[in-house]
């Protein structure tokens, strides 16, 4: 049997921005999931409270692709190294 949660779930909204899905949780009855470093961020900003989602979350792989013909390019290597450093898991 399926939990009442899972029965329940419904995608009733799909944007392209995640500053977007927080400013639509204001204003409605819509939950949005997200990462926790991304929920603490937004309920410091806005009148929302982050809380666990009740299902769990898949890990999720972040991965960083370029062209060819940047590889070599100084500032390209810098960011990449920057974005490399990030700890996601935070």
């Amino acid at each position: 049997m399926r939990s009442p949660v899972a029965r329940s779930s419904l995608v009733a909204l799909s944007l392209g921005h995640f500053f977007t899905a927080a400013l639509v949780v204001t204003r409605t009855d819509l939950v949005m999931s997200a990462t926790s470093v991304l929920a603490n961020a937004v309920a410091q900003v806005l009148p929302v409270r982050s809380v666990r989602h009740p299902l769990g979350a898949p890990e999720v792989t972040i991965s960083q692709y370029w062209h060819p013909r940047h590889h070599d390019d100084p500032a390209h290597r810098w960011l990449r190294g920057l974005v490399a450093a990030v700890d996601f898991a935070a």
